[in-house]
């Protein structure tokens, strides 16, 4: 376990207490967490993390609604239940900006999204890459019930690809080094960051129902833990991104890894306060929302400032500004 006593001047200290964070492990989610684990930031502020590891966020939405995980770290999912009362974003993490790709098979003739029409394609259906397929269909003029989805956990959404058994596949980084490498024929047709600014994809942080009604201090610890994981992270790529290679991402090369930071679009904590404050954090999560909703998965929208409490990552932020002489 990783905790200690520790607490921010000015707060009442108490002791640590541990707990219960489910995470997807692809770098857009689970960077912060690793490269905080790695060095010891997290248990500066008193966390204790008892991880559990998910493959995806539907699964990990599902256990912070049957009450096993107090914070999941997830992907697009985050417009999904917590829109619909399971679960409170308070902090976010990055866009997915070119994480999320379509590939097809090199000798299936389909050269475009528009060529999707009437062919096979595997995904995981709720997920990042199945918020990229229906935004691409869309944006090609294609009815996403006009291609035969084929829904599988990725792993096997991958291996049906591989195998020829499926005509496309839409998945999200790393899968799509063992495509690339596997089948160096195959082509990318899209990517999520075709479709930025509007099809921004986030990806964050969220509390359960009641973790959030009784831990706000706790949530405030991770937000002013990660403003400084943020920064070290952006100012330092190089150090960082070897950190988290280390302690998390060991069957994958360096390079690897790199490749995989340079298709996730950060912010510096300046730039994050300013789109909290002017509410295009909310509008990000709101517009992914309005995919799901296209997708089927609920009927209707919810304004994010029903789910998404800014405050916290605010208020962290203006210590982190005083501590630090200014943003």
């Amino acid at each position: 376990m990783l905790g200690m006593l520790v607490w921010v001047p000015g707060e009442v200290p108490g002791q640590a207490r541990r707990i219960r964070v489910g995470y997807l492990h692809t770098l857009a989610v689970d960077g912060h967490l690793w490269l905080g684990l790695s060095k010891g930031i997290y248990r500066k502020y008193g966390l204790d993390f008892d991880l559990t590891r998910f493959t995806t966020g539907i699964a990990l939405s599902q256990a912070i609604a049957g009450g096993s995980i107090d914070v999941g770290i997830m992907g697009a999912v985050i417009s999904n239940f917590p829109s619909r009362g399971i679960g409170r974003v308070f902090l976010l993490n990055n866009v997915e900006h070119a994480t999320a790709v379509i590939f097809t098979q090199e000798n299936s003739g389909i050269a475009k999204v528009s060529d999707l029409r009437g062919k096979r394609l595997s995904t995981t259906r709720g997920t990042t890459a199945d918020v990229l397929l229906f935004v691409a269909l869309k944006k090609a003029g294609v009815d996403y019930k006009d291609v035969q989805v084929v829904n599988m956990d990725m792993p096997s959404a991958v291996g049906a690809f591989l195998t020829g058994a499926v005509e496309a596949v839409s998945t999200w980084w790393p899968f799509d080094l063992q495509i690339r490498r596997t089948r160096p024929g195959a082509r990318r047709i899209a990517q999520a960051g075709d479709y930025f600014p509007e099809a921004a994809i986030v990806g964050g942080w969220v509390a359960s129902n009641r973790f959030y009604e009784e831990n706000r201090f706790l949530l405030l610890q991770i937000a002013r833990a990660w403003l400084e994981v943020n920064n070290l992270l952006l100012n330092d790529a190089g150090n960082s991104l070897r950190a988290i290679h280390e302690v998390a991402y060991p069957e994958l090369s360096f390079e690897d890894l790199r490749d995989g930071y340079t298709k996730i679009k950060y912010f510096q904590n300046g730039q994050w306060a300013q789109m909290y404050r002017s509410g295009q954090a909310a509008r990000w999560i709101e517009n992914v929302q309005r995919v799901f909703i296209g997708l089927g998965a609920f009927a209707d929208f919810v304004p994010a400032e029903r789910f998404f409490d800014r405050r916290i990552f605010l208020e962290a932020f203006e210590a982190y500004a005083k501590g630090r002489g200014g943003p």
